[in-house]
């Protein structure tokens, strides 16, 4: 959005459509529940001076990790945020699972597109940051465990076998 509505670093939206904004919480709050081409008006502060500037709301840029940069176990998977249109957004923390080349390393393991990895090593992971901590920290095998829409699946990935192998299924 910077650098479409002529935001800048440093500038203070202090209202959006002429209701204040407390925080940066209820700024992403308030932005987060507009419709996407939704024409907003943005009551900033820039250097001490009071401007509007008229916003549309779009979709944000997907960011986007190649997993096989973290580890080769995850080759040929292309994760990120979970987006606000998957039906587990708001109930589950982790990393969506953007895509996955058929065949891969990912695939084979069990990674499928729309997938939620929810921990590592059974550690919680909430963003790439986190999920890319765990698999750079870990020793051994992987252990992911994976939130498909309806079910929860715990997946060893393991260093030469590459097939799914199912730990525990509720």
């Amino acid at each position: 959005m910077p650098g479409q509505v002529g935001l800048r670093s440093g500038d203070v939206v202090v209202a959006v459509d002429s209701k204040p904004v407390a925080d940066a919480g209820s700024l992403r709050n308030t932005i987060g529940m507009l419709r996407i081409g939704t024409e907003v008006k943005l009551d900033i502060l820039r250097d001490g001076k009071e401007l509007s500037v008229l916003a549309v709301i779009a979709k944000p840029k997907q960011e986007k990790v190649k997993a096989s940069k973290l580890s080769g176990r995850l080759a040929g998977a292309e994760l990120g945020r979970i987006e606000s249109d998957h039906p587990l957004a708001g109930q589950v923390e982790g990393v969506e699972v953007i895509g996955v080349e058929r065949g891969s390393a990912a695939w084979m393991a069990g990674l499928r597109k729309g997938d939620i990895i929810v921990s590592v090593n059974r550690e919680p992971v909430k963003n790439t940051e986190e999920f890319r901590a765990a698999v750079e920290g870990a020793r051994g095998p992987l252990l992911l465990l994976i939130r498909p829409i309806n079910k929860r699946l715990m997946t060893k990935v393991s260093e030469f076998i590459f097939p799914c192998n199912v730990c525990a299924r509720p």
